[in-house]
């Protein structure tokens, strides 16, 4: 007993210590609740930015997959599938590549078959179609030759497409503009301080008021732009230089085909035009015909148009260019033109106003694409070709 009670001390003194041993094991929190502001801060930190990390990686990611957006070329598509099927059917010998402003174009080429040569036909497809195009440039290329004619189709190229109308754009309305009334005038006030303080206004401390010039010409305002206007001013500009570039194209394609037929001993020429193309011929027989003393064409050269409509494109109207052409004319439309009665009789109106006695319009009753309308087409045409474009063969002396 008395040794037990000798060692209590002992004993109270390592349970004391015992104690305090699990709060020297535990770690130190006071560096990071000093501030918990900043510990804040600092995570938010390190999530912001490895959120900003991953956002950027992810987009990169998504860049990187992503294939180009590539729209078709649908006009080369369209010309190489003709080149397509007569490589198909060995039919490659009627293909001839031509040049024009240093671009090659193909033409199709078939000679005639009657043994009675009358001429060669240099024809023009339409907007959007091709050589080979059934119920227009394919028939007629197909059936010429058995007539005495030479035919030759040429590939033109598309129009460029019209501008697109802009997006209107709405500007919020100033107050003057909204209708809002002015600041009431206080009616009591000495009319002299009024003028005064209006003429006059409040200066900075320690500035001295200075006069104020009434001339305009020295406020200087900034310029507003209208954007709307603008973007239309842009794509119009385009446009013209789209349309200029097409123009100079497909006429300069028109007479190289006339050269080459001209290499093939073909020089009694009649254009048949479909479509828009009656521009571009138009425009290219004004530039070619050439007037004899008497005032008359030369002979050699007459056109036949199919359907003939305005391009979008051409500089100067179709009927204003027909109207200076004094050559053999054949304006045949069916029930697939694209003109009103109105349209049609102001064309031949125009040209009896003008005296044109060889021009001659003539509409058919069935549609383009009835098989007894093709046959009524080929008749009209051979039956005017044969009274007013025919041809003899002319011998060379040697």
């Amino acid at each position: 007993m008395t040794a037990v009670l000798r060692h209590q001390p002992l004993l109270r003194l390592f349970c004391q210590l015992i104690s305090l041993l699990p709060a020297a094991l535990l770690p130190l929190p006071a560096l990071a609740a000093d501030n918990p502001a900043d510990g804040q801060a600092t995570a938010a930190s390190d999530s912001q930015s490895n959120t900003d990390a991953s956002t950027s990686t992810s987009e990169t990611e998504a860049q990187a997959a992503a294939p180009e957006r590539v729209l078709p070329d649908e006009v080369r598509e369209r010309h190489a599938a003709v080149l397509e099927y007569l490589q198909l059917f060995q039919r490659s010998d009627e293909i001839i590549t031509l040049s024009a402003d240093d671009q090659p174009f193909y033409g199709l080429f078939l000679q005639e078959r009657s043994g009675q040569p009358q001429g060669g036909a240099l024809i023009l497809h339409a907007e959007g179609e091709h050589g080979l195009w059934p119920q227009s440039t394919g028939m007629l290329r197909e059936v010429l030759p058995d007539y005495g004619w030479s035919t030759l189709t040429l590939q033109l190229p598309d129009p460029p497409a019209l501008p697109v109308p802009p997006t209107s754009v709405y500007q919020p309305l100033d107050s003057a503009a909204a209708g809002q009334p002015d600041q009431a005038v206080d009616q009591t006030a000495d009319p002299a301080a009024t003028t005064s303080t209006a003429a006059e206004p409040p200066q900075a401390d320690g500035e001295p008021a200075t006069a104020q010039s009434n001339d305009p010409k020295t406020v200087a305002e900034p310029i507003k732009v209208d954007p709307v206007k603008q973007q239309q001013a842009e794509q119009t500009t385009r446009f013209e230089l789209a349309s200029q570039t097409y123009r100079a194209t497909t006429v300069e394609r028109i007479r190289q085909g006339v050269a080459y037929l001209n290499g093939q001993g073909q020089y009694n020429l009649v254009v048949i035009a479909y479509g828009n193309s009656a521009n571009a011929a138009a425009q290219w027989l004004n530039e070619t015909v050439r007037i004899n003393e008497s005032g008359k064409a030369a002979k050699g050269l007459a056109l036949i148009m199919i359907n003939a409509r305005e391009d979008t494109a051409a500089k100067v109207p179709l009927n204003q260019q027909l109207g200076t052409l004094l050559i053999p004319m054949f304006d045949l439309l069916t029930e697939d033109n694209q003109l009103s009665a109105y349209q049609l009789h102001q064309r031949a109106g125009l040209m009896r106003h003008k005296n044109r006695l060889g021009y001659q319009q003539f509409q058919l009753k069935t549609p383009i694409t009835d098989t007894d309308a093709d046959a009524a087409m080929i008749r009209r045409i051979r039956g005017w070709l044969r009274a007013n474009a025919a041809g003899t063969r002319v011998g060379l002396n040697r």
